[in-house]
């Protein structure tokens, strides 16, 4: 699992459901794990339609869209550290 058991900040797991170098079920996995250990801290965001470079099955990037949703989270993170 690595050291995600470890990690007391707030963590933002990104995954692509369509990702073929890092496998989204191995992902889910993880997180089955880690909400097992009672990790609270941590969100998982799976993006069903994009593959590992946030892009869609036209190869579109959506990478924006992402990094939208990122700084969202980051933001809500910063205006509120003990969530």
């Amino acid at each position: 699992m690595g050291n995600q058991e470890k990690v007391k900040s707030p963590l933002l797991i990104i995954q692509g459901g369509m990702d073929t170098s890092v496998s989204p079920q191995k992902t889910d996995k993880m997180m089955q794990r880690l909400k097992a250990l009672g990790k609270s801290n941590i969100e998982y965001r799976r993006y069903e339609a994009l593959d590992h470079g946030l892009k869609n099955s036209d190869g579109k990037s959506q990478r924006k869209e992402v990094v939208n949703d990122i700084n969202m989270w980051l933001k809500s993170k910063l205006s509120n550290p003990n969530q």
